[in-house]
């Protein structure tokens, strides 16, 4: 998968700050609706509190939805 992305700003402490203008994906990474699949990408994201990459991929809610029920 990939990110397009246009550079808005790079700050003085090294923050990059930019937004995402195209994504593309390869089929073998997309589910059956045709959009990535996380699960199937084997992403990973930086911990920079404890210096580790970490495995995403568990579904644990639905956005707004799940948020609307707690509001109540």
């Amino acid at each position: 998968m990939t990110l397009e992305c246009r550079l808005l700003k790079f700050n003085e402490d090294g923050i990059c700050i930019g937004t995402i203008v195209n994504v593309s994906a390869e089929e073998s990474v997309c589910g059956e609706d045709g959009l990535p699949d996380v699960q199937k990408l084997g992403a990973i994201t930086y911990d920079p509190v404890c210096h580790r990459y970490v495995a995403l991929g568990d579904v644990v809610g639905q956005a707004f939805s799940d948020g609307k029920r707690l509001k109540g």
